[in-house]
């Protein structure tokens, strides 16, 4: 959980800089890559401790996903809020 509030965190970096678009954006490729690797963890792991390094790991690719979008979209200039 303290991966997904990190990334509920860059979102808000966006919404304050005035690139309300581009948080949308970000946030909506983010819940599908959520989508896709959840349902891949949850369908193809079995077993309970391998099950939950999955999620861990699931969490932590989202992270840096959400890192990378965010931090290109903010070289761009502020706009006025």
């Amino acid at each position: 959980p303290g991966l997904r509030n990190l990334v509920e965190y860059q979102a808000e970096l966006l919404f304050a800089r005035g690139q309300t678009l581009v948080r949308a954006l970000n946030l909506g490729l983010l819940a599908g890559l959520k989508a896709l690797l959840l349902t891949y963890v949850l369908t193809t792991i079995l077993d309970t401790p391998n099950l939950v390094l999955s999620l861990n790991v699931v969490f932590l690719l989202l992270y840096l996903a959400s890192t990378l979008l965010t931090y290109s979209a903010m070289r761009k200039p502020a706009k006025p809020v």
